[in-house]
């Protein structure tokens, strides 16, 4: 049961594969048949119970024998990352999506996947013979480790921990390509076309031919990375995308989901900024004859000179493009930056500020 967008995309796939796997590795006397539900609602809070209420009040609706909830946004239990979790007495279980990572994603949802199955149906301890699923895991999704819970009844029986910096180094590169970050750009068409515009109409300018001309590398690399940065401050304040602690739910969760949409949008705007330098370099060859420029800089100029005007030109059209990318309507940039669940979390939080402001004022 996954999310709309890649998660359906990823278990659609694995679908196919998984009755010859269960077979093999479960009950090899059982003929299973695997179903997917795409199901936008499951999953769109934060809290584990809903999505764990989701997923077994789909499970009666299609009289599923067992249910498995592919999510696209973290879960923790106690500051650890969880991978994934069941509950044995609803027979339903739930995968994170990103704290697989970005390596081999769909193998480790497979892993993943039978894991939880394994779990529902014969109950086995991590001892012994019956831990091979859980090495399986183990190996697939490095420091994981197994938690068994207490629980009361219907609450989750099983854990999958990925304790650690590691573990959270790969969680946020795993929410970062859930974000599918590379598609940004292309919904953010006047940030675009204000960054073009501005750096084709400057390569006119002698004074951006001699700046290019007597800077080093050091005076490119620091344009190029105030540029970025500052394209990413201007999206992420402008668009109201930054969380606080108390909106989170805690600080840990802020700065969580902070550092996802900032590695969003760094990934977004340098795939967004080597455009713009493939684009200015061709309008440098185009429209900056050689002869001109040799003869306002008194020396001869080469191929090379014209890549570094381009990148120049590629860090002053980044900062006019941060200016144009306040032009974008907020739901459109939400939605070109965020994962389908993402999205869902951060218009109610956009909905809970609006009325807060509406209170205040009513106030």
């Amino acid at each position: 049961m996954p999310a709309p967008g890649p998660p359906a995309d990823i278990a659609s796939e694995l679908a196919t594969r998984l009755p010859n796997l269960l077979s093999e590795r479960i009950d090899p006397g059982t003929e299973w048949h695997v179903e997917v539900h795409t199901d936008p609602l499951t999953g769109s809070g934060e809290a584990t119970p809903e999505v764990l209420d989701g997923t077994e009040r789909v499970r009666r609706e299609r009289d599923w024998d067992y249910a498995v909830c592919v999510t696209d946004l973290p879960i923790f239990w106690d500051e650890k990352v969880v991978v994934t979790q069941t509950s044995r007495d609803r027979r339903i279980g739930e995968t994170s999506v990103p704290a697989l990572g970005t390596v081999g994603r769909r193998r480790r949802l497979q892993e993943t996947t039978l894991r939880i199955v394994d779990e529902m149906v014969t109950g086995r301890r991590a001892t012994g013979a019956a831990s091979t699923h859980g090495h399986r895991l183990a190996g697939e999704v490095p420091s994981v480790r197994r938690d068994e819970a207490s629980p009361g009844p219907g609450d989750v029986d099983v854990r999958y921990l990925a304790p650690g910096v590691v573990a959270r180094t790969r969680l946020i590169a795993g929410m970062v390509l859930a974000n599918q970050p590379w598609g940004i750009f292309l919904s953010m068409k006047s940030a675009m076309t204000a960054a073009f515009a501005a750096g084709a109409s400057s390569l006119v300018f002698s004074t951006m031919w001699e700046l290019a001309n007597a800077f080093h590398w050091p005076h490119f690399v620091s344009l190029m990375l105030m540029s970025v940065a500052a394209m990413v401050c201007w999206i992420v304040f402008s668009h109201q995308m930054w969380e606080r602690a108390s909106e989170a739910g805690s600080a840990s969760l802020a700065r969580l989901y902070n550092t996802a949409t900032v590695g969003t949008l760094l990934v977004a705007v340098t795939i967004a900024y080597a455009v713009l330098f493939v684009l200015l370099l061709g309008a440098c060859f185009f429209f900056v004859p050689t002869s001109i420029l040799e003869s306002k800089l008194g020396q001869p100029v080469g191929i090379g000179f014209f890549f570094l005007l381009a990148w120049l030109m590629a860090s002053i059209a980044t900062v006019a493009g941060a200016l144009g990318s306040g032009l974008e309507d907020d739901r459109a940039v939400v939605e070109a930056t965020y994962g389908f669940r993402q999205q869902r979390r951060i218009e109610k939080l956009h909905e809970r500020r609006r009325r807060k402001k509406a209170e205040r004022y009513a106030d």
